[in-house]
């Protein structure tokens, strides 16, 4: 996937879910919170991946320099701003599934869907993770 399409797929998950009528919204947060630990696990985990290998975040952003630019941009901005901490970071996650997809060697298994899950549960239907693993 380049760059360009990584970050319209970014730009797509931000917009949707920042489109969430209300109580799809307190679903996105109740999810978020329920996959809070897991995904703070799976964070460290692709930590250590990148460490290993020669995707280090700037490296990723060197690479892709739009899709990691946005995904910086999302960060800083605290986007989407209508919903609590839990649920922001449950959007950087995917938009970081999004940016390491395709990459090689993978990163270790499970790290992805467990990253993805609550936009993929309630936008996608599993799709971004299948999307990242490819």
């Amino acid at each position: 996937m380049d760059d360009s399409h990584r970050y319209a797929e970014m730009l797509r998950i931000v917009t949707d879910v920042e489109a969430l009528p209300a109580s799809q919204q307190m679903q996105f947060v109740e999810i978020s919170q329920q996959t809070s630990r897991a995904r703070t696990a799976a964070e460290r985990a692709l930590s250590r991946w990148q460490s290993a290998t020669e995707w280090s975040q700037q490296s990723l952003i060197a690479r892709f320099p739009l899709a990691g630019g946005y995904l910086e941009e999302i960060t800083a901005a605290q986007r989407p701003t209508a919903l609590p901490f839990v649920a922001r970071t449950a959007v950087v996650d995917a938009l970081q599934c999004i940016l390491i997809s395709g990459l090689t060697p993978l990163p270790p298994a499970g790290i992805v869907e467990i990253m993805c899950e609550p936009v993929a549960d309630l936008l996608y239907e599993g799709r971004i993770g299948a999307a990242a693993r490819d």
